[in-house]
């Protein structure tokens, strides 16, 4: 009665008011992969098959053996959002259909999936078009979403796939084929934008190369049915932000025609971002704002033969697109320096029963990519149902979704028919996919083991030379949200020593994480006796909500830093974001757009192979800690110096390198090579803001590392009106004595009493200098007002400008919270994704700061600290109440240095659904161990929730004497620092701090009485 009345809700909708229709399938321009429900079982098989002169998709089936088909597209085929949609279903029903009704099927952002059937009683044979009208309002019954199922379609949506219900008493094979599918709505025509824009550069792909013929020009094309007039500017900026051209034109097309203007050429390589503003005259509608971009590079590649040494890689789903677009995804990894394409081999589908093997998807990848001189590195994974080990329990009896464990004999016959087939295609294949989460591998650690020596022993029977890698692991072992057997990474190392030849490790999100994840595994490796090379198979960061250039430097650290670790090879997940949605985490780690438009991750991809290809690595460069620096060896022999800094200290710390022999240079990260001064000898080379490459062309060594210009450990944090001192130690890095003029400028509020020092130093000495500092007692700084300092160092042939980011010291009033907050956390650079990078936890990485962000005041009244925290959260939820597991929750850390105590106070806040606040010492000074429960009980914890602004506000009361904090303390100073934990309900999902690492004193922030 509810799918009736819904009929009858649609029947009455004015159809007519629909906009065009779109294509959503064309079987003729693309035959994506299928999973066809229990094929095996029921005897059932599909194809892309010719039928009057178009490619259909014919689906083959026995109706004896059981009651329907059901299927589902590993493509995502996007619809635009609706309220209400006709579908239009291509299909060929011949006399042998024997079907009573055949279903449309669609998916929403959670998985829920909705079925819409037509009847087919009466329906004469041949081809013909079926009709399926759909709301997207609930009416219907649905499944798969779980507690999330609302039966209404939340957008994103996408086609899902169909399903077919048997004639009862039907006998003998059916068949039916499907060619097209296209739909139009009601609400596409409303937010179908009137305007396309475009960069044109005459390439296949929006690239300004040293072959491109022309200029670049932007494209505005009227998609409307009636004239469209406006004026718009235009704004040329590059990755740094730096604004390279703008102008302004008239526009005044007819229908379904474009007009063309010619844009600057770029003076320097990068991406160049085209910000367009379109402001129609008359009743053309809206403004309209857009960003179109292109990129000005040399390119990489193409280059001849597999890869040697290094392996420069990315990785992509091409049979997940139309055939056009998956050739022209082979180009653009070529182009960039891309030799190795990470891809699935998708088990399931090319063996869908045991007497069938189809190839047609693979052979097609196979040839686009070797055709561009790319070897491929498959990923062996994806069972198909007849080959899964009903014995093996799988984990979670509650999960939706994820693969079972493959019985061994299936393993070894596929895995050596596989490789007989494609040895000449890889060198390197990985089993199975991050086999630590359950929406890969829902079967234990120990299935996993007995998988890959299986597909080991197999693999190197048939093909000697494939080297074996372990699935690529997505962190070190512990549980998580979808973690599927806590130990599987410690498992494989233990137990499957001699059943692979390298370790596979992803590790996506910030270097940082990356890198501890990195040493970490090693670490088991030399623990376990099997230590192996790696290769970081599929690791890299979304673009969103920390931009495109991050994401560029994200991949040079992390790179690099694998090189230097003992990787084998680098593959940047993935080479096109999967959609449009610019909140969409998932949708945004490609190095280029959706619609193939290049990222400035591209080009520095391209920069790094193009330097780096066929170079070998040498030895790591000591730079103090506050920088990261390794020699590599060209392919032209040329010394190569990546090199970047990671202090927060210095904007630009300086190192010294002696025995330069020729020239030096320094490449950006997008491929500019400025020269680098060489005086006797001796180069100055700037671990700047952004990471870059230094090169020394002609040397067969690399140079000596001398240490920094001026080595410095002050940390630039300013205590108002006390006195300070900033020192450092000056070397002189040539042979013979000189004299050195420096020269301290500092903002206003602060003053040194000796802002020039000339000194002179011996050749190659070192000597101490120092600067008395005083600042004004009202000295503070502002938010969104950066100071710094800058220290000009000066001799013969030598001049160097040193930065330094000046903050202060945050004033806890002693007469009340002022109204400005202490401390605020709530961009992107402050966040820690704890989530795993895969579809299914998309909705739970941070997507700005309604998600999670925090404000922090500190106050004194009387002899009490007062602390009050305001966390923004769109979701409070903590439902522990035991204080071990409290930090799983939503959860407040707060850290406390004094000084002369040894140790520090780590405090925990948390508020349980039906329990009072509670504060915890989860950590204290040793002295005060004994006294744990005395202090907790003399704290005073309150806390309240305001759900309408989405806000938790936490407030504690810490009197002075319980933690020893002295008044003369508390007027001097001592460290804070401040954590929040966000779990939203599945699963602790995030951190937000005001530092890198909360526990270490080093990056904790001052504070002083006021």
């Amino acid at each position: 009665m509810k799918f009736l009345l819904l009929l009858l809700a649609l029947s009455s909708f004015p159809w007519s008011a629909f906009c065009r229709e779109i294509t959503i399938l064309d079987c003729e321009r693309e035959q994506p992969d299928l999973t066809l429900f229990q094929a095996d079982r029921n005897g059932q098989e599909y194809d892309y098959l010719p039928r009057d002169g178009r490619t259909m998709l014919q689906l083959r089936y026995n109706p004896e053996r059981g009651t329907h088909f059901e299927f589902f597209f590993h493509k995502r085929f996007p619809l635009p959002e609706f309220k209400r949609a006709r579908f239009r279903v291509s299909v060929d029903l011949p006399e042998s259909a024997q079907l009573s009704r055949f279903s449309l099927r669609l998916r929403d952002k959670d998985n829920e999936i909705f079925q819409f059937p037509c009847v087919l009683t009466g329906k004469k044979p041949g081809i013909q078009t079926l009709v399926f009208d759909v709301s997207a309002e609930p009416g219907i019954k649905t499944w798969g979403a779980g507690n999330k199922g609302n039966g209404k379609i939340n957008f994103p949506a996408v086609l899902h796939g169909f399903a077919g219900d048997f004639l009862k008493g039907a006998r003998g094979e059916g068949k039916v084929g499907i060619a097209a599918v296209s739909m139009e709505s009601d609400r596409a025509a409303a937010t179908e934008e009137p305007l396309e824009l475009s960069v044109e550069t005459g390439n296949p792909l929006p690239l300004l190369t040293p072959d491109s013929a022309a200029t670049p020009i932007l494209r505005f094309l009227n998609r409307q049915g009636t004239p469209f007039s406006a004026e718009a500017d235009f704004t040329l900026r590059d990755a740094m932000g730096n604004i390279t051209g703008n102008g302004t034109l008239t526009l005044s097309l007819p229908p379904g025609q474009s007009t063309a203007h010619p844009l600057p050429v770029p003076e320097r390589f990068g991406v160049c971002y085209v910000d367009v503003t379109v402001k129609p005259t008359g009743e053309n509608g809206r403004d309209i704002r857009r960003t179109v971009q292109f990129a000005r590079l040399v390119p990489a590649g193409p280059t001849a033969g597999f890869p040697r040494g290094f392996r420069f890689g990315v990785c992509d789903h091409p049979e997940r697109y139309p055939l056009d677009e998956q050739k022209k995804m082979a180009l653009a990894a070529a182009l960039c320096g891309v030799k190795t394409f990470r891809c699935d081999i998708g088990w399931q589908t090319m063996q869908p029963r045991p007497d069938r093997l189809v190839f047609r998807s693979f052979d097609r990848i196979a040839a686009d990519y070797s055709e561009q001189g790319i070897e491929l590195q498959p990923i062996f994974s994806f069972v198909p149902s007849w080959a899964v080990d009903r014995n093996k329990p799988l984990l979670e009896p509650g999960f939706q979704g994820g693969w079972g464990c493959p019985r061994g004999d299936a393993v070894r016959e596929f895995a050596a028919k596989f490789v007989e087939r494609y040895r000449n295609k890889f060198h390197y294949i990985e089993i199975w996919n991050e086999s630590d989460l359950l929406i890969f591998a829902r079967f234990s650690g120990d299935d996993y083991v007995e998988l890959l020596k299986n597909a080991f022993q197999a693999i190197r029977q048939a093909a000697p030379e494939v080297k074996v890698m372990t699935a690529g692991f997505t962190r070190l072992p512990g549980r998580g949200r979808i973690t599927s057997d806590p130990d599987v990474m410690i498992k494989t190392i233990r137990d499957g020593k001699g059943y692979y030849d390298i370790f596979s490790y992803h590790g996506h999100g910030m270097f940082w994480g990356f890198a501890n994840g990195v040493l970490g595994f090693q670490q088991l490796q030399r623990q376990y006796g099997n230590v192996t090379p790696f290769y970081a198979t599929e690791t890299a960061v979304s673009a969103v909500n920390i931009g495109e250039l991050p994401q560029a430097e994200t991949l040079f650290k992390k790179l690099i830093f694998a090189w230097a670790h003992g990787a084998v090879g680098y593959n940047w997940y993935n080479l096109r974001n999967k959609g449009n949605d610019l909140r969409n985490s998932e949708h945004n780690y490609g190095m280029l757009t959706h619609d193939f438009q290049p990222k400035a991750v591209y080009v520095t991809y391209n920069m790094l192979s193009g330097t780096f290809r066929d170079g070998r690595f040498l030895s790591e460069v000591p730079l103090n800690g506050k920088a990261l620096g390794y020699f590599f060896k060209g392919r032209d022999g040329a010394i190569l110096l990546p090199l970047w800094k990671e202090e927060r200290n210095s904007k630009n710390p300086t190192f010294l390198f002696k025995g330069i022999s020729g020239k030096a240079e320094r490449i950006d990260l997008f491929g500019n090579v400025s020269n680098v001064p060489v005086r006797e000898g001796v180069v100055l080379a700037e671990a700047g803001e952004h990471p870059a490459v230094y090169r020394f062309p002609g040397m067969k060594k690399p140079p000596e590392a001398a240490g920094e210009l001026f080595r410095n450990d002050f940390s630039w944090t300013i205590y108002p009106g006390r006195k300070q001192e900033f020192r450092g130690m000056l070397r002189n890095p040539f042979s013979a004595s000189r004299r050195f003029n420096l020269k301290l400028e500092l903002p206003e509020g602060i003053r040194c009493e000796t802002e020039t020092v000339s000194v002179t130093l011996a050749g190659n000495a070192a000597r101490e200098i120092r600067f008395p500092l005083c600042s004004k007692n009202e000295f503070a700084t502002k938010p969104g007002v950066p100071l710094q300092a800058e220290l000009q160092i000066e001799t013969i042939g030598l001049k160097q400008k040193l930065h330094y980011p000046i903050s202060c010291s945050s004033a806890f009033p002693s007469f009340g919270f002022s109204s400005r907050p202490n401390f605020t956390a709530d961009g992107a650079d402050a966040v820690k994704i704890l989530v795993p990078s895969e579809p299914t936890s998309a909705h739970l990485v941070w997507r700005g700061p309604e998600d999670l962000s925090f404000k922090v005041w500190g106050a004194y009244r009387g002899d009490t600290l007062c602390l009050k925290v305001e966390v923004r959260d769109d979701v409070h939820f903590q439902p522990f109440t035991d204080a071990a597991k409290q930090p799983d929750g939503d959860y407040v850390h707060l850290f406390l240095k004094l000084p002369e105590q040894n140790g520090y106070w780590e405090l925990g806040m948390a508020k349980a659904e039906k329990n009072r606040p509670q504060v915890h010492c989860r950590q204290l000074p040793p002295a005060f161990a004994s006294r744990r429960k005395e202090i907790e009980q003399a704290m005073k914890i309150e806390f309240s929730r305001d759900d309408k602004r989405k806000v938790s506000h936490y407030s504690l009361e810490i009197p002075r004497k319980s933690i020893a904090l002295s008044p003369q303390c508390a007027k001097t100073g001592f460290l804070f620092n401040i954590q929040v934990a966000d779990n939203d309900g599945e699963g602790r999902e995030s951190l937000t701090c005001l530092s890198t690492d909360f526990w270490d004193a080093a990056q904790a922030f001052p504070v002083h009485k006021q």
